[in-house]
């Protein structure tokens, strides 16, 4: 039986961007934006190789048993495919995010990784794909209120300059490839696809993130006390994957993208409320940018 609908003929006219896509693209940002901050309490204690294989594992998990629950009709060799590069895509696009943390500054590396969400855009406007005036508008307003949401003071000033901004672009890439490739194996397929494509995306990280965890020296393996956190981290990056799946399988791939991209601002805010962090100004201003962008782009 279908998850969710029925299959979209290739020759129908896709919606840009319905209130019920718009809410799905947001519950995305919402979803990822906590799975972040959940993420980054848990690399406080355990390494972030740890914690990210896990969780991945972790959701993998969870979609087994949805799958065998709902029998979803088999993916096509198109879904599979897309959902295995979006894996891996997402995967380097991490490995090099943290890596260009590790050398570099945070001021410089986090906000280029945060302009990812123009691949998507690039993909989706490249495609035929043209949003209306506002809704433009809106995807410029809320892109630049992402990067300058995660800006923060610069953690090591003596850090390679150009190796972590290499290493924020390639970051960037994958980041935002692992949207546009997603995104490509479920347009136009039935809503099952969703299902098939992240499941496949979830395994292939899981996989390249393991072996990345097994060749480390000394392995920081989570904790039985730290199940019920990793667990639920895994869940809530698994539903942000399904949300943004299912928002993207019937509106603009340029606008959904937008907004699931908004995911930093949640991260920040929930820092702010969670930790009682300090948010700098361009930070306050790229939230209410980001909030500002989210708007335009729902009344466009």
């Amino acid at each position: 039986m279908a998850f969710l609908g029925g299959p979209q003929p290739h020759g129908s006219t896709i919606i840009p961007c319905t209130m019920t896509a718009t809410a799905l693209a947001l519950g995305s940002a919402l979803s990822w934006g906590t799975a972040d901050f959940m993420g980054g309490v848990k690399t406080r204690a355990l390494s972030v190789t740890t914690v990210a294989v896990t969780s991945q594992l972790v959701g993998a998990g969870i979609l087994a048993v949805l799958i065998a629950l709902v029998s979803p009709a088999g993916p096509s060799g198109r879904t599979l495919l897309f959902g295995v590069l979006a894996g891996t895509a997402n995967t380097i696009g991490l490995v090099a995010f943290y890596g260009g943390l590790a050398i570099g500054r945070m001021s410089i590396v986090a906000p280029i990784a945060g302009l990812g969400v123009v691949v998507p855009v690039t993909v989706g406007l490249a495609s035929g794909e043209r949003p209306g005036v506002a809704q433009g508008v809106g995807m410029l307003v809320a892109i630049v209120g992402v990067a300058l949401a995660t800006w923060q003071r610069d953690t090591d000033p003596t850090g390679n300059l150009g190796r972590s901004a290499l290493l924020a672009v390639i970051a960037a890439l994958g980041i935002g490839g692992n949207l546009a490739l997603l995104a490509r194996g479920i347009h136009h397929a039935n809503a099952d696809a969703v299902l098939w494509a992240v499941l496949c995306s979830r395994l292939s990280a899981a996989f390249i993130l393991s072996i990345h965890l097994l060749a480390s020296t000394p392995r920081a393996l989570p904790r039985a006390g730290d199940a019920r956190g990793l667990i639920l981290l895994g869940a809530t990056d698994l539903l942000a994957n399904l949300l943004y799946g299912l928002a993207v399988r019937n509106s603009l791939l340029s606008l959904a993208a937008v907004l699931a991209s908004l995911h930093p601002a949640v991260t920040v805010m929930l820092a702010r409320m969670m930790l009682s962090e300090r948010m700098r100004r361009a930070q306050q201003l790229g939230v209410a940018l980001a909030i500002g962008g989210a708007c335009l782009l729902a009344a466009g």
